[in-house]
């Protein structure tokens, strides 16, 4: 049975392209104050971090604003291997756990590839296990095994949900503000068109609450059940299946329209967005 928010692939069972590992990777190293533990052989790691670093190389040669976490990976691998898949991998996820903690990290993502599904490793209990051990930390379990979850998109969906659900706060809502839903994390271009809609919004006097899924930080995560609306950077998919969360997990409604570009278009979501806010003369303006 598939998840109840899924990516394309999952629903219709299309080709599975790339692996929910690697596509939560990229959500979780883009989020400053974040570290991930990825429970995975060094070419797994190597190939998902490399895309990191690819994606900011692109940024700066087309004169984009990059990703800044995507500079330096706060990222650590287990290096699992011949021997792990033996003997298992609960004792090196333990020490890359505590060795983040012990370096002053205070919230962790442990994201899974193949071989810990493969072999069984008990991973959600060592997570509950070293955050019941270190209290004020927080150590997030995201299991996607591989691509046993789906496809790259689906790991970034599970990424988003999965880091929101723990981390977000239900409360009273920031009145005049939005999460922005649907940021493609590997796009050389998203941070530039990001700051762009940021500064559209500003003029109407609506701040940004909180990016989803990635390109933000744990403290702007923690507040992003409190945002007046969710505003779609993409109509697609997965951006779909966020804001079905949030309007479903923290009563956040997603505004009809949705961010784009050309001038008719743009006067279309910044003129719905003025009207949800009673905004509507500076939307005109």
């Amino acid at each position: 049975m598939r998840a109840p928010f899924s990516s394309r692939p999952a629903v219709y069972g299309g080709m599975l392209c790339g692996c929910a590992f690697s596509g939560a990777a990229s959500v979780c190293t883009s989020i400053e104050g974040l570290s991930t533990v990825l429970h995975a052989p060094a070419s797994c790691a190597h190939f998902t971090v490399q895309l990191d670093s690819s994606c900011v190389r692109r940024s700066g040669r087309c004169r984009f604003a990059s990703v800044r976490s995507f500079e330096d990976p706060d990222a650590v691998c287990t290096l699992m291997d011949e021997r792990t898949m033996i003997f298992g991998g609960s004792e090196a996820l333990k020490k890359a756990i505590e060795g983040k903690i012990a370096a002053g990290s205070k919230c962790i993502a442990v994201i899974t590839a193949c071989p810990p599904g493969i072999i069984g490793d008990p991973v959600s209990q060592i997570c509950s296990e070293e955050e019941a051990a270190h209290p004020g930390t927080s150590v997030i379990p995201l299991i996607e095994d591989g691509n046993a979850a789906g496809d790259f998109m689906q790991g970034v969906v599970d990424a988003g949900i999965g880091l929101v659900k723990r981390l977000a706060a239900k409360g009273g809502k920031m009145p005049m503000t939005v999460d922005l839903v649907g940021s493609k994390t590997m796009s050389s271009s998203a941070m530039s068109e990001i700051l762009q809609v940021k500064e559209c919004l500003s003029r109407l006097g609506i701040s940004v609450n909180c990016i989803l899924p990635g390109m933000s930080s744990v403290d702007e995560l923690r507040n992003a059940g409190r945002a007046s609306a969710c505003l779609m950077l993409n109509p697609d998919g997965f951006s779909r299946a966020l804001c079905a969360f949030m309007e479903t997990e923290y009563v956040v409604p997603a505004l009809k329209a949705h961010v784009t570009g050309g001038i008719a278009e743009a006067a279309s979501w910044i003129g719905e967005t003025g009207r949800f806010f009673g905004r509507e003369k500076e939307a005109d303006a």
